[in-house]
């Protein structure tokens, strides 16, 4: 099957720290990005991640002029293994490239990609 999802080239990714309830759908994942940006997240375009807590889920939410998406994906074994975050940080940008690696399963050794 082609993978039909289309993101713009300009895309930022953008992982929240803190574990998340994977129960929250489209409204409490937004909610989080409001609190975070203090607007809704239609403006820039970043594709948002959020882990549980046993870090083998994680959900991303990506707002368009039209909708709003979200893609999930669970570990069967294993576990993601997220970058270092700075002591005040609540989320981190990372690079394509970085991103793809920690969902891949990679270890990321620094946040200081993106």
């Amino acid at each position: 099957m082609n993978e039909i999802v289309m993101f713009p080239a300009s895309l930022k990714y953008r992982i929240f720290r803190d574990p998340v309830d994977m129960r929250k759908s489209f409204e409490g994942l937004s909610q989080l990005v409001f609190r975070h940006l203090g607007k809704a997240g239609d403006g820039e375009p970043i594709l948002f991640f959020f882990f549980n807590k046993k870090r083998n889920a994680v959900k991303a939410l990506y707002f368009n002029r039209r909708s709003v998406t979200i893609l999930y994906s669970r570990l069967k074994e294993d576990a993601f293994t997220l970058p270092g975050f700075e002591k005040d940080q609540k989320t981190v940008d990372l690079s394509p490239v970085t991103m793809t690696a920690l969902l891949e399963g990679l270890t990321i050794l620094s946040s200081k990609s993106a």
